[in-house]
């Protein structure tokens, strides 16, 4: 059931396991998270929470929608949230905060065609490329970027960027924007192509392979040796060092005050955001490992949401999205422009 959409049928099974106690967790949310985190852990995670895991892959921007409507448990992002989800403050919701769990830090590249001679990319050339105004002479070649090499410096850049499913944003080129904005709140006039695999973040590697003049946006977990693509660095011109795009993978779980999160949804987060093991083979899976010191965060956490009574708020970053409270572990870094 894994990847499924849910229609009619899905929300029925996901009633009938609810009503009959069944230990089945729904997840909805980022094809990033779904694709490169939890389908390759999938027998690990579900072993060490006990329980079925479904998901539903319907982008960063509807994962928690989909929870505030019912259709699944747990809402997936590969980008943390920074608005209030649609359908927050309907009479009908009736929770009070919602709290972020981190399960993994993935890295976010540029990918070029492992023939492309192109070395590291200065930052201000790429931000002309992704932020700046269409050009009057026509499309962008390799040699806005840097490149000398007659082979491609005269070459289109064929841009590949991931696009949110049915109009919805996504979580990776959201990431992006900020990591490498000139400005707080820039966002990219670059478009991109549509990929030949689709606009699946998962397959735009594959698209770069097919084109030495490809420039594309992707997790460096759907990067193998085997597809015939590299990592291009992207160097701050004003310290020469190269820029980092590292992100946290989130899940989220709206809560109440006083009222304990389920047993089962509980355990899934511990299994994802606590537990050694599962942090252990994250790595095999092309992402970072959580420090202890987070981990042991997010088990503090998860000892408070999940234990009944308590009023008060978790410990935690707090911070307020319009009339939305967002409970998450202070020991993360917000995406955001480079540091000058």
């Amino acid at each position: 059931m894994t990847g499924h959409r849910w229609g009619v049928v899905g929300i029925a099974l996901l009633a009938a396991a609810w009503s009959c106690g069944q230990e089945h967790v729904y997840l909805a949310g980022s094809g990033t998270v779904i694709e490169g985190f939890v389908a390759p852990l999938h027998e690990e995670i579900q072993a060490c929470a006990d329980l079925q895991i479904h998901t539903s892959d319907v982008g960063s921007g509807m994962a928690l929608p989909n929870v505030l409507e019912g259709r699944a448990q747990i809402g997936m992002r590969s980008a943390e949230l920074e608005e209030p989800p649609d359908g927050w403050g309907s009479e009908l919701v009736g929770f009070d905060y919602i709290i972020g769990i981190v399960a993994a830090t993935d890295r976010v590249d540029f990918l070029v065609h492992e023939s492309n001679p192109v070395g590291g990319i200065p930052l201000a050339r790429l931000q002309e490329v992704l932020y700046g105004a269409e050009r009057e002479d026509g499309a962008f070649t390799w040699s806005v970027l840097g490149v000398t090499d007659p082979m491609i410096s005269g070459a289109e850049v064929l841009l590949f960027l991931p696009r949110g499913l049915r109009n919805q944003e996504s979580g990776t080129r959201r990431f992006a924007e900020r990591s490498l904005a000139p400005h707080d709140g820039a966002m990219f006039t670059a478009s991109g192509q549509a990929g030949r695999e689709g606009d699946n973040i998962k397959l735009i590697p594959r698209d770069v392979a097919r084109t030495r003049n490809a420039l594309g946006l992707s997790s460096r977990a759907f990067v193998t040796p085997d597809i015939g693509v590299r990592p291009v660095s992207i160097v701050d011109d004003a310290t020469g060092e190269t820029v980092q795009m590292q992100r946290s993978l989130w899940f989220y779980v709206p809560a109440r005050r006083g009222v304990a999160l389920d047993e089962s949804i509980c355990r899934l987060l511990r299994c994802v955001g606590t537990r050694e093991r599962i942090q252990q083979i994250v790595s095999t899976a092309g992402f970072i490992p959580l420090p202890t010191g987070l981990r042991q965060e997010q088990a503090t956490i998860l000892d408070h949401v999940c234990s009944s009574g308590r009023e008060n708020l978790p410990p935690g970053k707090r911070r307020h999205l319009g009339g939305v409270m967002v409970v998450e572990p202070a020991g993360v870094r917000r995406a955001g422009p480079p540091t000058p």
